[in-house]
């Protein structure tokens, strides 16, 4: 439905476009591949947070929040 003509309205951000909204998503897939990996390995929370898995990304979001809500998403219910 998007095309290289398509203008996005981000519910936080600013106007955005489709190779925008494609390089948003391959950084949301990276950082929860990171998560993911090092809470594989066994890592707290607060090693993970430590490991930067958003390093080499421009935030636009609070890391550590962001992390933490990422974590708890992954984590399978007890």
């Amino acid at each position: 439905m998007v095309n290289d003509d398509s203008k996005i309205i981000p519910g936080h951000g600013v106007l955005s476009n489709k190779k925008d909204m494609q390089e948003y998503r391959s950084m949301l897939v990276t950082v929860r591949e990171r998560i993911w990996k090092s809470m594989k390995e066994g890592k707290t929370l607060e090693q993970v947070i430590q490991a930067e898995p958003t390093k080499g990304f421009k935030a636009a979001f609070d890391n550590k929040g962001w992390i933490e809500a990422a974590y708890n998403s992954l984590k399978k219910p007890s």
